[in-house]
């Protein structure tokens, strides 16, 4: 028999029904909804009825439940972050990214031939996309030999299904002409699927705004020349919104640019960018000054954007500096032991931090692979068999753009230590990228494997400040990707 649901007005007079919305919005940031109460009970109402249950007393129950509680958060997320989306949307941005952003992008990078974006929010796929046709039918010959990467996130894990299939309904294409839907896209009945040559480069992940860290090494969230976050910030929390924006301006490179909605721009908000304007488009460049250190906590709300440089030791301004210290810490001891089984049995054998792959990091992070690499290659010369070099080798090799030594470090990291955890992840990350569904999958399911019993709130010690529960879940997400595509 089917449950029928009394209507969303009938809801909202259900005693539990704040309750719920206010557990919701407060577990999500997404304070877009506090004034929507018929479209949030709409979307509450829809999954009470796929469960079969009757009031938000139950259904609230079923959130807060310690074993169901996660998925049946995630399937609600999921229905009030639907995202629509279309190619070109804005074109006035586009444009502006197609005659200033790109040919100095372009130069800038000329020596290294190496350009990432990230569009975050990504929804269906369109703005990826869009992207990389833009930059293969626009500037193809400029960028021949380059390696040219395009990451979409979301949270919606249904819609990043679709943009690894990279199907798309004719409305989709109401802002862009049919000559470039022809060309760039096949036809089956109403289904336009996008041309494998505008695939090249464009990937698709997981990853929340508000709730996991970013930057982030682990997941390739860093050193970005271009970043598209449009009408994502206007469904969160305004106390969240400060720590964002710094969160973005740390993930770009100096002179990175940065691209919001049409309404989320603000003098407040954005006062560490250069805002530059163009035709009815705004776009945000970040300069050569210190990170801005947002404090980043999951669902944090009272942070404000800091804007002085982050305190501590300067890094070495320069590789060889760099280096130098490496090899006289090096010398001066040894990195790493082994901890005893007896004591740690459910444990990955602990290894002290090299003091100098801190540098590695840093200069990952501000875009500087070159300077890494010669850091990561000074302490495989000297410590071969620590498998968190081999590890940091394999992200340098990937920020590079050399897969296939980003997949030989990440195996000699696992080779060495087979609890490796963030190896396993990142490999599977890379193996998901990759399209070998089969073994990204067993990479995966290996992580959840070696944290099986962990602590949910320990946190890694060369990790972004990730913790066990924060990699369970982002390893559950992506699994659940690979089986819906």
């Amino acid at each position: 028999m089917r449950l029928e649901l009394a209507p969303s007005c009938a809801m909202t007079n259900d005693s539990t029904y704040g309750d719920v919305k206010r557990y919701v919005i407060d577990s999500t940031g997404l304070a877009y909804y506090l004034d929507k109460d018929v479209e949030f009970s709409s979307h509450v109402g829809r999954r009470m009825a796929a469960l079969g249950i009757a009031d938000c007393n139950a259904y609230l129950n079923l959130l807060h439940d310690v074993s169901a509680g996660e998925a049946e958060h995630d399937a609600l997320t999921e229905c009030l972050t639907i995202g629509e989306t279309f190619f070109f949307r804005h074109q006035e941005v586009f444009d502006m990214i197609r005659d200033q952003v790109l040919p100095e992008l372009i130069e800038r990078n000329r020596q290294h031939k190496r350009l990432r974006i990230w569009s975050a929010g990504c929804a269906n796929g369109a703005e990826p996309y869009t992207l990389s046709i833009l930059l293969r039918r626009d500037f193809g010959e400029q960028l021949a030999g380059w390696d040219v990467t395009i990451l979409g996130t979301d949270i919606n894990r249904d819609s990043l299904a679709q943009c690894q299939r990279g199907e798309f309904g004719n409305w989709a294409f109401r802002s862009a002409s049919h000559d470039l839907q022809r060309s760039c896209f096949t036809q089956s009945d109403q289904i336009w699927t996008i041309k494998d040559e505008y695939r090249r480069g464009v990937l698709f992940q997981y990853h929340n705004l508000v709730q996991h860290q970013f930057p982030s090494l682990i997941d390739g969230l860093s050193a970005f020349d271009l970043i598209l976050c449009r009408n994502v910030m206007i469904y969160f929390n305004p106390a969240i919104v400060p720590r964002l924006v710094a969160q973005l301006y740390n993930c770009l490179v100096d002179s990175g640019w940065l691209a919001v909605g049409p309404t989320e721009t603000s003098v407040s908000l954005f006062r560490a960018f250069q805002a530059i304007n163009s035709a009815g488009a705004v776009l945000y460049r970040k300069g050569p000054q210190a990170a801005l250190t947002p404090g980043w906590s999951p669902l944090s709300t009272t942070v404000p954007v800091v804007d002085s440089p982050v305190a501590g030791k300067a890094a070495p301004r320069d590789a060889a500096a760099m280096l130098a210290r490496c090899a006289t810490e090096i010398a001066a001891s040894k990195r790493y032991a082994r901890a005893p089984q007896r004591d740690r049995p459910s444990q990955r054998p602990a290894y002290s931090l090299p003091a100098t792959l801190a540098d590695v990091r840093a200069k990952l992070n501000c875009g500087d692979s070159e300077a890494a690499a010669e850091g990561c290659r000074m302490l495989l010369a000297a410590e071969r068999l620590n498998p968190l070099v081999h590890f940091y080798h394999a992200l340098v090799s990937e920020q590079q753009g050399h897969q296939a030594e980003t997949e030989a470090a990440l195996r000699r990291s696992i080779y060495l230590d087979r609890n490796c955890v963030l190896a396993h992840y990142h490999f599977g990350l890379v193996l998901q990228r990759k399209g070998d569904r089969q073994a990204a999958e067993r990479s995966l399911q290996n992580v959840l494997a070696l944290l099986h019993g962990r602590d949910e709130s320990d946190v890694f010690p060369d990790a972004d400040g990730l913790t066990i529960g924060a990699l369970r879940q982002l390893t559950k997400m992506h699994l659940e990707i690979l089986n819906r595509t």
